[in-house]
């Protein structure tokens, strides 16, 4: 008894009419979604080590900024003390002189100051770096900076302004920071003093909401951190 053979043209439309199973292929993965956290070189691996280090100096920023607040209100119990005891006794506060325990503290805000500069020029360092990776790439690249992301969205300019911003808010905040340094130890009513108080605590130049959006998204870009 013969058995009936199926048509190749049916066995043909049988075929292409079967649903493909996983199994039977594998995805490609384009280079936005591969996984970039494993031997990183070039470009992204210069920019992760980048996000780390600016990490660590912004959180060193506020160490020292903490150590610096903590000297200023010594400064200012010290020296409000003395400028009401000239009020109290009717002397006059011109002449008054800076008290002797105050020099060790105007010696450790100094310290703390140099501190908080060095801090600044590690991060004006790290914008030139950037600056100077940006060229490349636009050499690279026929002259025009690439748009195309190197982990996630954000390209070469993103972080660049993104570092640049950074080093903005603390260069200016290092510079209030010096003329409180300068002038603190000088001043001569209670006005005045808190006026230098509140600057060192409050830091206006440093929005600390920008500054945490940013910096969380530079950690999340280059895999320092999970969404």
């Amino acid at each position: 008894m013969s058995s009936k053979k199926t048509p190749l043209k049916s066995r043909r439309r049988q075929s292409q009419e079967q649903p493909i199973s996983p199994d039977q292929f594998s995805p490609v993965k384009s280079p936005s979604t591969r996984n970039k956290q494993g031997n990183l070189t070039g470009t992204s691996r210069l920019l992760k080590d980048a996000a780390a280090d600016w990490h660590a100096s912004i959180a060193r920023w506020k160490d020292i900024n903490t150590k610096g607040m903590d000297i200023i209100n010594k400064i200012a119990n010290c020296k409000l003390k003395v400028i009401m005891q000239h009020e109290e006794e009717g002397k006059d506060i011109k002449a008054m002189n800076i008290p002797e325990e105050m020099f060790d503290m105007c010696k450790e805000l100094a310290d703390v100051l140099a501190t908080l500069k060095r801090e600044v020029d590690k991060m004006e360092a790290m914008v030139i770096a950037m600056k100077n990776l940006c060229e490349l790439e636009k050499q690279k690249n026929g002259g025009v900076l690439p748009f195309e992301p190197v982990f996630q969205s954000w390209h070469c300019g993103t972080y660049l302004e993104t570092y640049e911003q950074f080093y903005d808010m603390h260069k200016k905040e290092l510079e209030v920071k010096q003329t409180i340094s300068e002038n603190v130890a000088h001043v001569k009513d209670h006005d005045r003093m808190m006026f230098y108080t509140c600057c060192w605590l409050h830091q206006a130049f440093i929005h600390d909401d920008v500054l945490e959006m940013l910096l969380e998204g530079l950690l999340i870009e280059t895999g320092h951190k999970k969404c």
